[in-house]
């Protein structure tokens, strides 16, 4: 990939466009940048990265993080102790806090600092890029890490390196920084979302008192089933179950319900009351638009409890032609 990139840039005359393989912490071939980009540098690497381009005196950072684990092996923190000893939550409240230390070493070394998703989660979930932009009077002397306010501000929530624990002293300066960074703003974020999920939550409280205010049990329960309904019964099984109403209902809304008929004389149905009393039944027979009244017909039945079965005299639909509709009425 290298070598065809190096291609490309030789073949299209690009004389000031190279690149190189290697160890972003290594890299001494330049001691200024206009703009520095990272895009999923594993782990540390982004650190170094960004340690570079402030050394650098880099215009502009752009740097998307990937994975990260040095703040998931050292966070120590008692108010979190009930979220950290989940493995998942752990892991991705540690990668929140190392980007946000991230963003606070960028802002203590003279950059205007922005975290950003630049993608859709479907595409990758590592979709958080640290825009950085230096200040005017931003300036950092060579070899100094400008992490004098950071340590005064650092919390808690990470367990000492190490190295550092063992006295030893890095070469790098970046260890420093390193080693600072994991601390900045730990205490003051954790303090900050503490205190924001305690506003929320007293804020739902009160709105919902002052919603309700006045208000009593508006709940009630639902009365149990008391309109008839009415079936066609066909071997014994109840098919095409008709709802009953209050009111005359349009036909056109009644259209709902279709019952092969088998060549007898008659139709049986059943109508169950609920409770309530049937004086009679009957049922009109109508064209397919409702316009037309073809046949009224009162029903007779038998009466078992709250059901009534009865039936119906199929003799003559086939000479009163198509198109026709029964409505039953009780």
């Amino acid at each position: 990939m290298i070598v065809h990139c190096n291609e490309l840039a030789k073949k299209y005359h690009y004389e000031g466009l190279s690149f190189l393989h290697g160890d972003i912490a290594d890299y001494t071939g330049t001691d200024s940048a206009d703009m520095v980009v990272t895009l999923h540098a594993c782990d540390t690497a982004t650190d170094y990265a960004l340690y570079k381009a402030m050394k650098w005196h880099a215009g502009v950072i752009l740097s998307v993080p990937c994975c990260q684990h040095e703040v998931n092996k050292q966070i120590a923190c008692e108010p979190l102790e009930g979220a950290l000893k989940y493995g998942l939550i752990k892991e991705r409240l540690s990668a929140l806090f190392t980007d946000a230390l991230r963003a606070d070493l960028l802002e203590e070394n003279g950059y205007d600092t922005q975290v950003l998703e630049f993608i859709d989660m479907e595409h990758t979930p590592k979709n958080i890029l640290l825009r950085a932009v230096r200040r005017v009077d931003a300036g950092m002397a060579d070899g100094q890490s400008g992490l004098t306010e950071a340590e005064q501000k650092s919390g808690q929530c990470c367990k000492e390196p190490d190295s550092k624990k063992a006295g030893g002293n890095s070469a790098d300066p970046y260890d420093a920084a390193e080693a600072s960074g994991r601390r900045v703003g730990l205490k003051k974020t954790v303090i900050k979302g503490i205190a924001f999920v305690v506003i929320f939550v007293i804020s739902l409280v009160v709105i919902s008192m002052v919603a309700n205010q006045g208000n009593g049990d508006m709940t009630a329960p639902m009365s149990t089933a008391c309109l008839p309904t009415m079936a066609i019964v066909e071997d014994g099984q109840e098919i095409n179950q008709m709802y009953g109403y209050t009111m005359q209902m349009d036909t056109a809304d009644m259209r709902e319900s279709i019952t092969p008929i088998k060549t007898a004389s008659q139709i049986n149905a059943v109508v169950h009351g609920y409770g309530t009393e049937i004086a009679g039944v009957s049922y009109e027979l109508r064209s397919i638009d409702g316009s037309r009244l073809i046949e009224n017909t009162e029903l007779t039945g038998t009466q078992e409890g709250d059901d009534l079965y009865l039936f119906l005299p199929v003799k003559g639909f086939d000479e009163r032609g198509r198109g026709i509709q029964p409505d039953f009425f009780w």
